[in-house]
């Protein structure tokens, strides 16, 4: 009852698309990009209009042109090419399309404030980059108990069109060799800007997650 239908009654198909154009391939599967790294979100502060809210980093790609400029998660944008209406409001009425078309854009001059309240302004080129999904990991004592975290931010593939290990894998293999070696009992995996991709790299990590009581036992 739920599945929508189309005008003749038949169920919509909301699961599959066509990548006309290799972006998502070139993605998961290369681990390539071509864009600014930069994503954004709107956040509503003491510092923003009552019932309104601006313009932040909520994630920056490794390697990607934005990183490189030097900006960073929890910077607030204050103009893009000299445009500073990019509150909530003023962007809906517009249908996001001001923000849209500069996120789409192959060059823009960006100012942006840190929330240390240092100010700068860059041109940033939107170009093709190396993705790096693992944006951050530690290691940390909480309550006598040690607790390792990483945040991922997309399934990449872990083999290449050869069968070959990618740079993914090979951080990962590292990065879970690290855990090991420092007595890691507790995971936290960072998944909320995930948008997935290769179901192998979610099998990969969830026989790395689970405990070796697992082994045999289905795991869907």
């Amino acid at each position: 009852g739920l599945t929508p239908k189309d005008a003749a009654g038949a169920p919509l198909d909301r699961f599959s698309f066509l990548d006309r154009k290799g972006t998502v391939s070139e993605e998961i599967q290369n681990a390539r990009s071509t864009s600014y790294g930069m994503y954004v979100f709107f956040l509503q502060t003491l510092e923003s209009a009552p019932n309104n809210a601006d313009l932040y980093i909520r994630m920056i790609d490794l390697n990607s042109s934005a990183y490189v400029a030097g900006l960073r998660r929890g910077d607030r944008i204050l103009s893009i090419d000299g445009n500073t209406k990019l509150d909530y409001n003023t962007q809906r009425a517009q249908n996001f399309k001001g923000i849209n078309d500069a996120l789409n854009s192959e060059s823009m001059k960006v100012k942006w404030r840190t929330p240390g309240g240092q100010e700068f302004e860059k041109t940033i080129n939107s170009v093709q980059y190396s993705i790096n999904p693992i944006l951050s990991s530690w290691v940390k004592d909480i309550d006598n108990n040690k607790v390792g975290y990483f945040a991922f931010s997309s399934f990449l593939s872990i083999v290449n069109d050869k069968n070959a290990p990618t740079p993914l894998q090979t951080d990962f293999e590292k990065l879970f060799a690290s855990f090991e070696s420092q007595g890691v009992k507790h995971l936290i995996v960072d998944l909320r800007y995930n948008g997935g991709g290769s179901t192998l790299t979610a099998e990969y990590l969830a026989n790395k997650i689970v405990p070796s009581t697992a082994t045999g036992k289905r795991m869907y």
